[in-house]
């Protein structure tokens, strides 16, 4: 599931009951909301706090809410202050903080506005740990005709020593390492100029979040334990799996009251096929305006013990179909190109010529979203 689908769903929430009649649902209720991102641990990474106004269900974008006081109350560590860090991103910058496991806390949220927020008070539960993280070439069947997807199916294998926890939410992000189709070795800027380092504009890194939800509960489970639980797949038909991937996974032992929320969006993120089909309701979160109770509030505020593994894969031996960059050996009118085009990449392919692509990213790995310095946690193939 995609963040903006995400927060359109707790736009527009669906019910069972068919009907035939159609209709276009009044959603003016659920704009201009307060909608909260929030996750305290008990890992290394700083607790971060995300607030924002909904917008129109006509426009996914969200609005940062600036000026707020944001802070945790704690039974044992005081209250803990957030610092905006960005607009409408507060973070508790204290690198030594951490939840603490057995103690329960609560978020405040105080508005230039005058309105005051509180989440649910939640006990921080321990975390167990992941016993494997691993991925197994498989395919899958597309919805096109009976064409099969080729790729990797990520797993994940788990126990349970405390029996008090049986809830899982596991965040995941990944990071691939992937180069643009063509070295660099002239550039056209009104003359052809030879480019000093060919290779310096083809590697890069490109990591983002996962948006996807997973979740499981273990409650009746004969034993406490996960075995291939099925996580993202990963397909060839784009550069992800070409040189190598890394996926990480952030494994968060929640509430029952926090999986039943995201369990709820994931019901109905399936259950949404067709929007004249079912009546739409609110998925209430854990965040309630003090003095207005029935005021909506969307998202939630996680407190959950958490365990984190990464792990990487080289390009697999499977097939890959994505589409490569088509060489354009007509250089005849490149003089005629505005300086605006400029500069246009030139690569020199042995034995066949000079050549342009059909685009600037067929040169400049950059254009396609990544970054050319490696994060920091990367490690190459040994």
């Amino acid at each position: 599931m995609k963040a903006t689908n995400i927060i359109a769903i707790l736009y527009i929430l669906i019910i069972s009951n068919s009907c035939v009649d159609k209709f276009w649902p009044k959603v003016d209720k659920y704009e201009n909301v307060l909608v909260v991102d929030g996750l305290l641990s008990d890992g290394s990474d700083p607790s971060v706090v995300k607030l924002s106004y909904s917008s129109s269900i006509n426009n996914a974008d969200l609005i940062p809410v600036t000026g707020g006081t944001v802070y945790l109350a704690t039974e044992l560590q005081g209250d803990i202050f957030y610092s905006e860090t960005e607009p409408g991103v507060y973070t508790i910058l204290d690198s030594s903080f951490r939840g603490i496991v057995g103690n329960s806390y609560y978020l405040n949220i105080e508005l230039p506005n005058g309105s005051n927020y509180r989440s649910e008070v939640s006990k921080l539960l321990e975390s167990s740990p992941i016993d494997s993280l691993y991925g197994i070439e498989e395919s899958q069947e597309t919805t096109i005709g009976n064409q099969l997807d080729y790729g990797i199916q990520f797993y994940l294998d788990n126990h349970n020593d405390q029996y008090d926890t049986c809830y899982y939410f596991w965040k995941l992000s990944s990071c691939f390492k992937y180069q643009a189709s063509f070295r660099i070795h002239y550039t056209f800027e009104g003359e052809f100029i030879p480019y000093p380092n060919p290779d310096s504009l083809q590697t890069c890194y490109f990591t983002s979040r996962i948006n996807d939800i997973f979740i499981l509960s273990t409650q009746y489970f004969d034993k406490p334990i996960v075995e291939q639980f099925p996580l993202n797949f990963v397909s060839t038909n784009n550069r992800s799996l070409s040189i190598r991937y890394s996926l990480s996974v952030n494994q968060l032992s929640i509430s029952k009251n926090t999986y039943d929320f995201f369990s709820a969006i994931e019901q109905q993120n399936i259950d949404q096929g067709n929007l004249y089909s079912k009546q739409p309701i609110q998925i209430k979160g854990n965040v309630v305006n003090i003095s207005n109770a029935d005021e909506p509030v969307l998202g939630y505020f996680i407190v959950a013990g958490s365990t984190k593994k990464r792990i990487y894969v080289d390009r697999p031996k499977i097939p890959f179909y994505y589409e490569e960059c088509t060489p354009d050996y007509d250089l005849r009118f490149i003089r005629f190109e505005p300086p605006s085009s400029w500069p246009i990449y030139i690569v020199d392919i042995m034995f066949t010529g000079w050549a342009m692509g059909t685009t600037n990213s067929c040169f400049d790995c950059r254009l396609d979203g990544g970054s050319l310095t490696p994060p920091d946690f990367w490690v190459e193939q040994q």
